[in-house]
């Protein structure tokens, strides 16, 4: 049976010799798109690509799995329409070694291939952090005592972390953290030394011309356009109300006047930090006129002047309550610090190496740092090993490109061409920032290249295809969740780059008329909490748990899915926070007869047999 595909999946499939950048929605059929447009490139009859000169790689083993896979059924289902197809036989034998893999994994590849080139052993082994983690503790360890006892400013430095909290090896655990964050970055520790160097260069000069200030900059200018323009639509809501007027417009104006001044201010090509410190804390806030009637249009007033007033007191406690000297002693004192934080780092990270070194063992961030190495030079452009690496391949296709970091995203950049990277990702759907992830990077790729289908995309060698059909979930989940995420990412502008492209499009039949709820369970104040508890009452966690055991229960026992069959315990999930949360809602559920599978990752590692298996280790 043929696939009805979109005409952006259509798109997506045959659009050839460009760089794309395919922002995909989820459930709009990425994968299914993805297999397609790699399976017409193989049983291409004019000019049919060679599996084995693929790169497909992807951030999970089970996604390349199920990818490998899907091209494996594909390409079986190809040879079956044509079985004397010999060019389809061979790419189906060359499938078992063709490069679909996770990103590590092809790290490791590569790294391997080249274990000359780079200096390493043949021999080295992956370890895990459960190894690794003892060996880093130690070292830090030795380089903090011998910093402590020979260095100038060091102990210092040490107490400023140390008083955080009353707890054992808090600076090691601190520079640790530190050095696993540089990690993410292309300069890895070398960050920490032009952090440092931006800082002394700084020192003597006006905030605001540093890179620093220009993140304070566009904060308080965003802050201000913000309450400008809200300033704006409270005035016009109350030009009805003459006893609003008279009670609140003077003042309202006066704050509006002053956020239409800062921005102004921002805005010009140069302003002093002793300009915009006298032009905020110099403003008074006059007090506002009272009306005796409360509406909805003096309670907005009263909110919204209230929380500019919080915001502009915030403003001048963070950012404008130095002198330009307190300012330039703080330079001063951070590019010393962070120097310390390099050296320290940097002889760390030496012995880590040399110690790792004597082990023949490598963790898979070294594997990574090496892989950069091989393929991006000092100047981050590709080097001679990139270029022949990338001689070899005819197409690149990176999945869940939202999650890449600087590091990857340099790597894929130099081993492809102009002509033959696909990545694929949702900006939405973004959720590795933790180990170091930019959706900025993707979110910058959108911005500058020119959508598909346009004049500009016809003389480029990029373009963005949006892939916004979801075929997934009803038309009202779809309605609800472009309502959140217009108002919640329009405003990262520069961060995410949120359009109206990226509202999803409804595409599944057939359509529901079952509306979103939203049921909010609002915390009472302190003194009504303490009664309703000396009453006997339930808390408010609990009371959570019994309406989603509630609900649940009617769904299981009236409820039916849209193809007419009752809905069952799998066909509902229920998430939560924490397990603390998850306990109440599986009692209350128990409670009612309904079976409960919980998902809990943690509970084979507090077997006690596994916890003594993990010390034996240990200790070996």
């Amino acid at each position: 049976m043929a696939t009805n595909w979109t005409p952006a999946q259509q798109d997506a499939i045959n659009t050839k010799n460009k760089t794309l950048l395919l922002s995909a929605a989820a459930g709009s059929g990425k994968t299914s798109t993805l297999t397609e447009r790699i399976i017409r490139s193989i049983t291409d009859k004019d000019s049919p690509a060679d599996i084995s000169k693929m790169l497909i790689v992807t951030f999970t083993r089970a996604s390349a799995a199920d990818l490998k896979t899907k091209i494996y059924n594909a390409l079986t289902n190809a040879l079956a329409n044509d079985p004397s197809n010999k060019y389809v036989t061979k790419q189906l034998i060359k499938l078992g070694s063709a490069k679909i893999s996770t990103i590590d994994a092809f790290y490791l590849s590569a790294v391997k291939e080249n274990f000359a080139t780079l200096g390493i052993s043949s021999s080295f082994r992956i370890v895990d952090s459960t190894e690794t983690d003892l060996i880093a503790k130690s070292v830090m360890s030795d380089v903090i005592e011998n910093f402590y006892d020979t260095v100038d400013g060091f102990p210092a430095l040490c107490e400023c972390f140390e008083r955080i909290r009353d707890a054992e090896d808090v600076m090691e655990g601190v520079l640790l953290s530190l050095y696993h964050e540089c990690l993410s970055v292309p300069e890895g520790v070398e960050y920490i030394k032009i952090c440092a160097d931006e800082c002394d260069k700084f020192k003597g000069n006006d905030f605001f011309r540093s890179s620093y200030g220009e993140i304070v900059t566009n904060y308080i200018l965003m802050v201000a356009n913000a309450f400008a323009l809200n300033y704006q639509k409270a005035l016009e809501g109350i030009e009805s109300n003459e006893k609003v007027m008279r009670a609140y417009y003077d003042q309202l104006s006066e704050d509006r006047a002053l956020c239409l001044e800062v921005a102004q201010l921002l805005s010009s090509d140069s302003f002093s930090y002793e300009e915009l410190s006298e032009l905020i804390c110099g403003y008074e806030f006059k007090r506002l006129g009272s009306v005796r009637d409360a509406n909805e249009q003096s309670i907005f007033c009263k909110n919204l002047r209230a929380a500019f007033k919080a915001r502009i007191d915030s403003i001048r406690k963070s950012y404008l309550c130095y002198t330009a000297e307190d300012i330039s002693i703080f330079f001063d004192q951070t590019s010393k610090n962070l120097y310390l934080l390099y050296s320290a780092l940097a002889q760390f990270e030496k012995q880590y190496f040399e110690e790792k070194e004597k082990r023949n063992i490598l963790e898979l961030s070294d594997v990574k740092r090496y892989a950069y190495k091989l393929f991006v030079d000092k100047d981050k452009k590709p080097t001679a090993a990139a270029r022949s690496y990338a001689a070899g391949l005819t197409d690149i296709y990176i999945d869940e490109y939202q999650d890449v970091d600087p590091v990857q995203d340099l790597i894929f950049n130099a081993i492809s061409t102009p002509h033959n990277r696909f990545m694929v990702g949702d900006i939405k759907q973004s959720i590795y920032g933790f180990r170091g992830a930019q959706p900025a990077l993707f979110a910058k790729y959108r911005k500058d290249f020119p959508k598909h289908g346009t004049a500009e995309a016809q003389g480029s060698d990029a373009e963005t295809i949006f892939m916004s059909e979801n075929f997934r979930c009803a038309k009202p989940i779809i309605d609800f969740t472009n309502l959140v995420c217009g108002n919640l990412f329009s405003a990262c502008k520069d961060s995410i780059g949120y359009t109206k492209d990226d509202d999803l499009v409804f595409s599944k039949k057939p359509a529901t008329s079952e509306k979103v709820k939203v049921t909010v369970f609002a915390k009472a104040p302190k003194s009504k909490a303490e009664d309703t508890l000396e009453k006997g009452k339930i808390s408010l966690k609990q009371v959570e748990a019994e309406y989603i055991a509630d609900k649940i229960a009617r769904l299981l026992k009236n409820g039916r899915k849209e193809d007419g069959d009752p809905i069952k315990p799998s066909d509902i999930a229920v998430l939560v926070r924490n397990k603390a949360a998850l306990t109440g809602v599986t009692d209350a559920l128990a409670a009612r007869g309904v079976k409960t599978s919980v998902s809990d990752s943690t509970s084979y590692f507090q077997n006690p047999d596994v916890l003594m298996t993990l010390s034996i280790l240990n200790a070996i």
